[in-house]
């Protein structure tokens, strides 16, 4: 997913959970809400494959900037 991603600001993709939740930590600053937006919509292309039903998008300071659910559009 990370090469997915394509994305300096990307710092890590984690799976967690029993496989069924990933988490994107970035460089983002806890305002860059769109880039968030964006980076959310962009994993969630590929996410949503066998146990995956959502994704979490994380400031560097690992305050949570987005989500997304399958089925669902992220959210900021």
């Amino acid at each position: 997913m990370k090469d997915h991603l394509k994305s300096a600001e990307v710092r890590s993709v984690v799976v967690q959970g029993q496989c069924t939740s990933v988490v994107v930590a970035t460089t983002l600053g806890d305002n860059d809400a769109a880039a968030a937006q964006r980076l959310c919509d962009a994993a969630a292309e590929v996410a949503y494959s066998g146990d995956v039903n959502s994704v979490s998008v994380l400031a560097e300071s690992g305050m949570e900037l987005a989500i997304g659910v399958s089925g669902a559009k992220c959210l900021t």
